[in-house]
């Protein structure tokens, strides 16, 4: 059934009286159904293969779906399967062809470097190539280069078709509120062919009423709060792009109708198409190794297609309108500022509605706001709380300390021992808290548990596991033991995810507590500044269900429920709130 010259090529480097820890490694670039269809297709051939030869060791499927091979960045199992190798727990690699493995000759140079030291190899089934041979490292480097080419090339060529057809003003319509497909083409004076677009009466008659009322001075809050009091949908149009059923981490959940928002407003009245004309080339995408899309602030030459299908506003209208939202917008906004990153940023999620939670008055007193509740567009989306950074300083102390039962007489954080959460607690003060005798291993103990979940992740020998459940027809579970198997599988995935992406940050936090004193006082220097530069090596979310609600999902997939007695707001003006030194000493 499988190639004997593939076989044997995976006997030549097994290390001498040893089996060999062989993985596979997946990429498909697009979510369509074929690429799904042929994910599953070598995701079953290589765990056949793998597992078919007694002188392998199963090191598991590594792979990446709906990602492109251009860029290493983005790639979880691509960045895992090379630390792997590094870390010597895999000894060969098995890939389709080079340019699954990597179209970016830097990634792929690098990669070969990573496995070239790590003593690690490499097959690529379509090209017969294998780095066991040395033979083969320039016909590699050289193929590599070819992949890399092949993706400029595309990108090349479609930069000059656009160059030859936008000068034209030959550009597709879009599917827009107002406006449907009809089902037809049209074919410019140049050939061009394009979907053929009609104004949809009803949603014209809104985008009239939308444009009108900014005219007259009408904010874009404004403008969505009364479409919302008037009960016109949100998203009427069935060519709009529907939201996901199941929302992404940190998004709004799908079961939540927004409603109409100032940000659709807005690009309502930014979208020049509503007047009949296309600006093409508004943004273009910087490079084909990276594929980021940055907006064309001169760059590249913008033309202008006039009259390009059926107008629902007048250019005149449309013109006025621009003219009062530039009115509404202070100077100091329409610059570009770069954000701030803070270390709670994109790790607090909201319990009502999913989204991450944002962050204002950063200078001083940071406070952290759900976005839904300041929508403030006629819907009640969500009615949680502002939460001050101190209360989620204090709360993550106050985490840390039960967890680890680091404190023999735990305090409630009443007003007056509130100091001992917020980091103005001293010896000298009178609050009953004393260490317990755990606090004194605290460190090392942590440091093992975040060495262990850096060094020991089983995340693909448990995929596969499940996956084998799955797909086990002998056993013949039932629906509801597939619908069980399936959530574990996309909870695992999902945790893996996650977990991966605090890879970096645990590193960091792994070399800092290494220069932590030890006992209580390196405890009190980690309490300290955990909250500074470090919460997400030890996190990977907070859920907020209020000031005084929360769940921490740890890095090792643990949850714990936290519930404080006072909030940070109730005694912000005390005066152990005023003192400078906010350090436990």
């Amino acid at each position: 059934m499988y190639n004997d010259k593939l076989h044997e090529s995976f006997r030549f480097p097994r290390k001498k009286n040893s089996l060999l820890k062989v993985a596979a490694y997946i990429r498909v670039s697009t979510d369509m159904a074929d690429q799904k269809n042929s994910y599953e297709t070598q995701e079953r051939y290589f765990h056949q293969l793998l597992h078919c030869n007694p002188e392998w060791v199963f090191a598991g499927i590594y792979s990446d779906y709906g990602v492109s091979g251009t860029s290493g960045k983005k790639r979880t199992g691509f960045k895992r399967i090379l630390r792997h190798c590094a870390e010597h727990k895999i000894d060969r690699i098995i890939c389709k062809s080079i340019s699954r493995f990597a179209r970016n000759t830097l990634d792929f140079m690098m990669a070969l470097d990573v496995l070239q030291k790590s003593g690690a190899t490499i097959f690529f089934e379509k090209e017969g190539l294998d780095t066991s041979d040395h033979t083969s490292h320039f016909i590699l480097t050289t193929l590599a280069a070819i992949a890399q080419e092949e993706s400029r090339s595309i990108s090349a060529n479609i930069r000059w078709s656009n160059e030859k057809r936008f000068p034209r003003g030959d550009v597709r319509n879009q599917a827009i509120y107002g406006y449907r497909y009809t089902g037809g083409y049209t074919v410019s004076e140049n050939g061009y062919r394009f979907r053929s677009v009609e104004i949809v009466e009803e949603e014209a008659a809104v985008i009239q009423w939308i444009f009108k009322q900014s005219v007259q001075g009408a904010t874009c809050g404004d403008i969505a709060r009364a479409l919302n009091y008037r009960h016109i949908p949100g998203r009427p149009s069935s060519y709009t792009r529907q939201r996901q059923k199941h929302s992404a981490r940190g998004q709004l959940r799908s079961d939540i109708d927004e409603g109409w928002t100032a940000g659709q407003i807005r690009l309502i009245l930014a979208n020049e198409r509503y007047s009949g004309d296309v600006l093409i080339q508004k943004t273009y995408t910087e490079n084909y190794l990276t594929h980021r899309i940055k907006k064309n602030r001169g760059e590249l030459t913008q033309y202008q297609a006039r009259n390009h299908h059926p107008a629902i506003i007048s250019h005149e209208l449309y013109k006025e309108s621009r003219n009062a939202q530039k009115a509404h917008t202070p100077p100091e906004n329409r610059l570009s500022r770069s954000p701030i990153v803070h270390a709670f940023s994109r790790t607090l999620i909201c319990g009502h509605c999913g989204r991450f939670y944002h962050v204002r008055n950063t200078l001083q007193n940071p406070i952290w706001f759900c976005p839904s509740t300041t929508r403030n567009n006629g819907k009640i989306l969500c009615h949680n709380q502002k939460v001050y950074e101190e209360q989620l300083i204090r709360m993550f102390r106050r985490a840390i300390l039960e967890r680890f039962h680091l404190m023999d007489t735990f305090p409630i954080d009443r007003f007056d021992v509130a100091d001992i959460m917020s980091g103005h607690f001293t010896k000298k003060a009178n609050t009953d808290a004393e260490f317990s005798g755990q606090a004194q291993n605290f460190l090392p103990q942590m440091q093992a548990r975040l060495e262990a979940i850096q060094e020991m992740d089983f995340a693909e020998r448990d995929r596969a596991f499940l996956q084998r459940r799955l797909r086990d027809t002998s056993a013949a579970p039932t629906d509801n033991e597939q619908k069980l198997l399936a959530r574990q599988l996309s909870g695992m995935e999902d945790y893996w995810q996650q977990l991966e992406g605090g890879y970096d940050y645990r590193t960091q936090a792994l070399q800092w507590m290494r220069t932590l004193p030890e006992g209580n006082d390196g405890l009190i220097e980690f309490l300290n500044h955990v909250t500074d530069r470090y919460i997400k090596a030890f996190v990977l979310s907070i859920t907020i269900y209020d000031p005084l609600r929360y769940t921490i999902h740890w890095f090792d997939d643990s949850r714990t429920q936290v519930k404080m007695f006072s909030n940070i707001k109730d005694h912000r003006c005390s005066d152990s709130h005023h003192n400078k030194e906010r350090n436990f000493t």
